[in-house]
């Protein structure tokens, strides 16, 4: 996992945004708007990616990744594309279950 990871010297100045990354957003949509809303990145994740599309309306600071928490491939696929598009992850929130 530590590939993921970068120093924070490492981590670019064009995106001071934090990004949080928050699991089961297909129940917990509130949680991702209510981030998405104070300015937050929001990496929401899920496992029907397709539903995430109508869910979120476009919103442009929201992006729907596909994870299943019971799958470890997913999961790394997940937090990879996060710190690829974003730098980084400040915050991890647990909906899924």
């Amino acid at each position: 996992m530590g590939a993921f990871w970068r120093k924070k010297s490492e981590v670019g100045k064009e995106n001071s945004l934090k990004t949080v990354l928050i699991t089961g957003s297909s129940s917990g949509i509130e949680t991702a708007i209510y981030f998405s809303e104070r300015g937050w990145n929001v990496v929401a994740t899920r496992r029907d990616i397709e539903k995430g599309k109508e869910t979120f309306g476009g919103n442009k600071s929201i992006d729907i990744v596909l994870l299943d928490i019971l799958d470890v491939d997913s999961i790394r696929n997940a937090i990879q594309y996060a710190v690829e598009k974003h730098g980084k992850i400040d915050a991890v929130v647990n909906n899924a279950g």
